[in-house]
């Protein structure tokens, strides 16, 4: 992320829910009005142009072509997510927690979310952006969204938290979504990842228990179907589901 400016790939993954939310109704895999307000030149012409008789496949393709299996990947990794989320409910998920929020919308587009208290944390100069763009589309922002301007390179997520009213006794669902691999936030350049055969070993250390571990792959291909055939590139992303022993947190890792 450069200094002073909100999160680069958070517009990217903005715009390529906006394209999705563009496609018909009957074929897209969800609906995000929001993610076309976080979007400014030139993304936001791209999304424009989309919306024209005879762009509104090429600027998909194009994007598809030039970086494959991003778009695809970030689209089916959003619907698999929500699909966990509405899954989790039926625990009675008390609180929501978004570490790394970026441009996501689940808190204003989910109704399921209405009345769980939903915490958005993320860099200060991200979060400020993401305010102000809310407020303009908003007549005003939801009581159950708490902002927290927190520095994953600093020391002060527990202490931001708390204050915002987070608890811990709380049955909490947490959704670290594209963050882990971007953990020192200088140029966003891939810095951690995982082996997925660690994976198991290096949750429980960390007093988790996997639940379940999917390649890109194969979510695509489990929300896209016949087309996911010809779909290629970023298979090494992977949506990580844990729970915490002895505990009922629920927790989404994504990469």
């Amino acid at each position: 992320m450069r200094a002073g400016h909100a999160s680069r790939t958070a517009e990217y993954n903005a715009l390529f829910r906006a394209l999705e939310s563009s496609r018909p109704q009957s074929g897209r895999l969800f609906d995000d009005p929001f993610a076309r307000i976080f979007l400014t030149w030139p993304l936001s012409f791209v999304h424009e142009l989309a919306r024209l008789t005879g762009f509104h496949a090429f600027i998909p393709w194009f994007i598809d072509h030039r970086w494959p299996g991003v778009r695809t990947s970030v689209v089916a990794r959003t619907r698999l997510i929500d699909d966990a989320i509405a899954g989790s409910l039926n625990e009675r998920i008390e609180q929501f927690v978004v570490l790394g929020a970026g441009f996501d919308s689940r808190a204003y587009r989910l109704g399921s979310l209405q009345n769980t208290a939903v915490f958005e944390v993320d860099h200060p100069t991200t979060q400020a952006v993401k305010r102000r763009s809310l407020e303009r589309a908003l007549p005003v922002l939801p009581k159950h969204v708490r902002f927290v301007a927190s520095d994953f390179t600093q020391h002060d997520l527990q202490s931001n938290m708390a204050a915002a009213g987070y608890r811990e006794s709380a049955r909490t669902f947490f959704l670290w979504e594209g963050v882990t691999n971007y953990l020192e936030k200088v140029g966003e350049r891939f810095t951690f990842g995982i082996d997925p055969s660690q994976l198991m070993e290096f949750l429980s250390r960390r007093g988790l228990s996997l639940e379940s571990d999917i390649g890109a792959a194969e979510y695509r291909a489990r929300y896209f179907g016949e087309a996911a055939r010809k779909m290629r590139g970023h298979e090494f992303y992977r949506v990580a589901i844990a729970r915490v022993r002895a505990h009922a947190a629920q927790h989404v890792c994504c990469g």
